[in-house]
């Protein structure tokens, strides 16, 4: 299955703005992830958080990358 394009126009509902990773979004993502309670919702994101955590998760995607059917986000 070939990968879908984002949309455009990009997400958002005015007060959050859906669009594709950036490296700038690493400091943020990392700094986000140092919150107890995102390890304790989020099993998935190991506790704690580095930025080469980041860098590989950034790097690799997500599951559903292989069948083009994944999309790694930020939120501005």
């Amino acid at each position: 299955m070939a990968a879908r394009p984002f949309p455009e126009p990009p997400l958002t509902d005015s007060a959050v703005l859906l669009c594709p990773w950036e490296d700038s979004d690493l400091e943020f993502v990392v700094t986000s992830c140092q919150d107890p309670d995102v390890a304790r919702f989020s099993p998935a994101i190991q506790f704690p958080y580095t930025e080469p955590d980041a860098r590989v998760r950034a790097e690799r995607g997500q599951p559903g990358a292989e069948i083009g059917d994944d999309r790694l986000l930020a939120g501005a």
